[in-house]
Formats: structure tokens, sequence, C-alpha cells
């Protein structure tokens, strides 16, 4: 189950673009439905005898799924929910401009649990999603299949073809394309990050570098407090010091007029210049 991200504390982005790597099967030919349904994160799991299986089979209802997309959504931080669309979304921003019109509603189908088993099939949707989500040429990706076919037939397998010039432009072609994923993912978490951090709050923040809780941060005895200019000092008593109610109105005035004196003090204070 989706669970696992949670459990070893990956990145949503990590979920994110595994799901579009493997449910939009990269593979122009052939029926990638068993391959898909290896993977842990769309099988259902089934409990048996005191332990838990993965069906081999079975893929999560999808009401569990939209589920698990909305907690991990939460747990990242995320302000609007994450939903099924919102993958969706992004697949069809990443295949507009070279998809037409019937493969763009293909890619966006919403006929809620043939999500993964019909619109993201690779025989229905005959373009390359992954290599046009990573903004990887599509030449490139059929040039290395047509490589491994090639390598297969002489050689019986691309180990054995260590050495050869097609071996050697093999793995050039895939470190490029390996290199470019790794590019988008570092790419995609650091934006992801950078919103979270933005708009969270600094005592929040404060308390995580710190791992301190929110009582540590209650002060009991004011007077303990050490500030680094005496400017604040004197603000702070007078903004937060005893107040004596039996004050005449002459008093209160004076103390306002000192307060607003330690704000002009403080705010003169800067660094100056080189």
């Amino acid at each position: 189950m989706l669970s696992w991200l949670e459990e070893y504390n990956l990145p949503l982005t990590f979920f994110v673009l595994r799901f579009l790597a493997i449910v939009t099967a990269s593979s122009l030919s052939g029926n990638q439905r068993s391959s898909t349904f290896q993977f842990s994160a769309v099988l259902r799991t089934l409990h048996k005898a005191l332990r838990s299986l993965e069906s081999p089979d079975k893929t999560l209802a999808y009401d569990t799924f939209n589920q698990y997309l909305q907690r991990l959504g939460r747990n990242a931080g995320f302000q609007d929910k994450l939903t099924p669309y919102c993958i969706r979304r992004a697949t069809a921003n990443a295949v507009a401009a070279v998809s037409t019109s019937s493969l763009f509603r293909q890619v966006l189908g919403h006929s809620r649990a043939e999500i993964y088993e019909r619109y993201y099939q690779s025989q229905k949707v005959r373009k390359s999603v992954q290599a046009a989500y990573l903004e990887t040429p599509e030449d490139e990706c059929e040039r290395q299949r047509r490589l491994t076919k090639q390598m297969e037939r002489k050689y019986g397998s691309v180990p054995k073809a260590k050495g050869n010039d097609v071996r050697t432009e093999y793995v050039k072609i895939g470190a490029n394309i390996r290199s470019l994923r790794q590019a988008r993912q570092r790419e995609a978490f650091s934006k992801i990050r950078e919103e979270f951090f933005d708009k969270v709050d600094t005592l929040l923040i404060d308390q995580q570098l710190l791992g301190l809780c929110v009582e540590e941060f209650k002060i009991d005895d004011g007077e303990k407090v050490q500030f680094t200019f005496p400017e604040r000092t004197r603000l702070a008593q007078n903004l937060f010091g005893p107040c004596k109610s039996e004050e005449d109105r002459g008093k209160i005035h004076a103390r306002r007029v000192q307060v607003i004196a330690n704000w002009v003090s403080l705010c003169n204070l800067r660094t100056p210049r080189n």
C-alpha cells in the first residue's frame, strides 16, 4: 500500500514520478499490464493468517487510493487536497505539446477504477508519456530499445555485448536518460520544499530545528530574559512590565510616550554599511 512512503519518509515527488513512470509505461508496443501491477503502490493488500500479502492481480479500490493520496498530501504540507486528478492533470500538461486532442482526452480519462487498467495503457495511448514528462526526446528512448534488441539478437543479452560499440552507445543513452530523470526529481522536490517553508509558521520551524515542544517556549519569569540591545530591554519592560490599574492618566500617557520612544530607538539600530 501507499503507506510505505510515509514509513520510510520518502518525498511525495517520489510517489508522483514513480506512479507516472509505471502506469504510463514508456514502451510503445506490447501489453504492459503484467509489469504495471508488479509495483506495490497500486496493488491491494490481503490479510491472511496473521500476515499481509500483496494481491498478484487486484489493484487498490479508487476510494482507498484517493484516501492515501489525500493523507500523503496533508503530511507533505500541501494547502490543497492531493487527488488522482492532480496526477492526471500533471500528466496531461506534460504531453499536451506532443499529443493530439484524442490522445489528450485518453490521458485525462475519469473512469474511476479503470484509471490504471484502461486510460494509461500504452497500447491505447500511443505516446511515451514518461519521456514527455521527463522532457526526454522520444527518439532516444526508442533508439535505446532498438539497440537492446540488436544486442540481444547478436550476442544473446546486453551484458554479453560489453566492449562493443553498440553497447557503448546504449550505456551512454541510458546515462543521459537517468541523469535527466534525477534532475527533474531534484527540481520538483526543491520546488515543493521551498513552497512548504514559505507557508509554514516561523514558530513551527524553530520547534523542528531545536526539537522543543510548545511548553518550553513559555517564559515563567520575564526578568530572566536577556536581550542583546538595551533598547530592546527597555521596550520589553515598558510593554510587558507590571501595570497598576489605579495609575492616573498622566502616568499612562507618559508610559505610552516612552514606549514610542523605545520603538524609535530600536528601529534606529542597523548594521553600518561597508
